[in-house]
């Protein structure tokens, strides 16, 4: 299950960046059309991965250096702030704040929206704060 798990999530980097790393140009674009769909599904596989083995160090490094290749994409960007944003209000709402109501991850581009929000919302509290900080610094650590 792992090594299924490993090379489903190298495949869909690897297409990622084949899709995303080209100079974005105009919204009409095939990569920029294409780009709509694929990164709320690559986003979402790293959930659903998450969800069912440990993704190993390298692999979140890999993901990371790609990702920071794609930040010229306006889907790369809206799709991370929104899952980030839903990983934060649901880490904030299990820690500290349990009278707030968490957000919920909406995706207009796949139907599979509200089954990553089952994924967050069934986290182990651990897995739930490594995830969010890894999703947090996917497009640059700050601390860099």
């Amino acid at each position: 299950s792992f090594d299924l798990w490993h090379i489903l999530l190298q495949v869909f980097l690897a297409i990622g960046d084949t899709v995303l790393s080209p100079a974005y140009r105009t919204n009409e674009e095939c990569t920029a059309v294409m780009s709509h769909r694929l990164v709320p599904s690559i986003y979402q596989v790293f959930m659903a991965a998450i969800d069912k083995i440990q993704i190993p160090p390298g692999l979140w490094r890999t993901f990371r250096d790609y990702a920071q290749t794609w930040r010229h994409r306006p889907a790369v960007i809206y799709d991370w702030a929104q899952l980030t944003c839903v990983l934060t209000s649901t880490v904030v709402h299990k820690l500290w704040w349990s009278d707030i109501l968490p957000l919920q991850y909406v995706c207009t581009e796949t139907d599979q929206g509200e089954y990553t929000q089952k994924i967050i919302d069934s986290l182990p509290l651990d897995k739930l704060i490594i995830t969010w900080i890894q999703f947090l610094t996917i497009l640059q650590n700050p601390s860099d």
